[in-house]
């Protein structure tokens, strides 16, 4: 089993690993090294490249789930350093409670719309799979809501190459502020998605 300094160095090392491709990884995990559990690695994107590695129920091949951006989960010692738990953990089935509001996701796999499902225009100024630049600018809402990710996502889905500028201007975000937004019933699909924008309040 080796001890446990070995046993974190190889969790770090598949963490390093497992960020090349996350998306692929999220579906073709594995088990946390060293028989540990989720709650042992320490990156929220390589926590979806895990199963739990413990042998005894109720974790065992549970996938792992990473807490949202800005979040942790609370396992009640006065640790606020946890960011991946046992799905079931998460959910209170396996768990001290229902910690679903702090759970994130994955990254998901994009699947382009087929070309025949869109309505396409000749004259468009950017046609299908051309490159696209994509920055928000607004209000509050900007700053606060979900739906400049939700375009992100939509643009994605219809085939765009969308880039993404990122400027060093004060108090531009690259997600909701603090992401303590609703989960959306689609929230899946663009909560892991880096979307810049720059809101204030009073803008319009």
């Amino acid at each position: 089993a080796g001890s446990g300094a070995d046993q974190s160095e190889i969790i770090r090392s598949c963490s390093a690993d497992a960020a090349i491709d996350v998306s692929r990884a999220s579906h073709n995990r594995v088990a946390v090294p060293g028989g540990l559990g989720c709650n042992e690695v320490r990156d929220r994107q390589a926590c979806c490249a895990f199963v739990d590695g413990r042998i005894e129920a109720p974790y065992a091949g549970r996938e792992c789930v990473p807490a949202r951006e800005n979040t942790y989960f609370d396992v009640g010692n006065g640790k606020d350093d946890t960011v991946c738990q046992p799905s079931c953990w998460a959910t209170g089935d396996c768990g001290p409670k229902d910690m679903s509001a702090h759970a994130g996701f994955c990254a998901p796999v994009f699947s382009p719309l087929p070309y025949q499902a869109l309505a396409l225009k000749p004259t468009a100024t950017v046609l299908y799979g051309q490159r696209l630049r994509y920055y928000v600018i607004g209000s509050s809402n900007a700053a606060w809501q979900t739906w400049p990710d939700q375009m992100h996502a939509m643009l994605k889905r219809m085939g765009y190459n969308v880039t993404l500028p990122k400027t060093e201007i004060p108090g531009e975000a690259d997600g909701p502020i603090g992401r303590r937004t609703p989960k959306c019933m689609d929230a899946a699909s663009y909560e892991t998605l880096r979307t810049p924008r720059l809101g204030l309040q009073g803008w319009s």
